[in-house]
């Protein structure tokens, strides 16, 4: 009985926090999805936006820990609107997000995770 326990355990722990630790990076994908995409936005709609300030706070109100890195090309904030329609061809930004994930088993290497958004005013 003692046998077989010591080698199903291992085996049966690796996977249960394999399974975890999956779970929490696509969690986290997730969120550095939203988070790209909502800097986009704020890029395009807010003429005081950063990129940087703001994926920081938004990844932060999700509960992604560490830091986020943002990247908008180009990188200041697109103008207000002052007519309508808006100017052809739009103002876009892109939007580029990376941050390091880490798993919480020691079994497992971090991983960096990066996401890339488009916003169009």
């Amino acid at each position: 009985m003692m046998v077989e326990m010591a080698l199903v355990l291992p085996v049966m722990l690796l996977l249960i926090l394999g399974g975890i630790d999956l779970d929490l990076m696509v969690t986290a994908k997730s969120a550095v999805n939203y988070v790209a995409s909502q800097t986009a936005q704020c890029m395009v709609h807010d003429a005081g936006c950063t990129s940087t300030v703001f994926a920081q706070s938004q990844a932060t109100s999700l509960g992604l820990k560490g830091p986020i890195s943002a990247s908008s090309v180009p990188a200041t904030p697109c103008p207000a609107l002052t007519t309508f329609p808006p100017p052809n061809p739009p103002c876009s930004r892109v939007v580029t997000v990376i941050y390091t994930w880490t798993p919480i088993s020691p079994f497992f290497a971090t991983a960096t995770l990066t996401s890339t958004a488009t916003g169009v005013q």
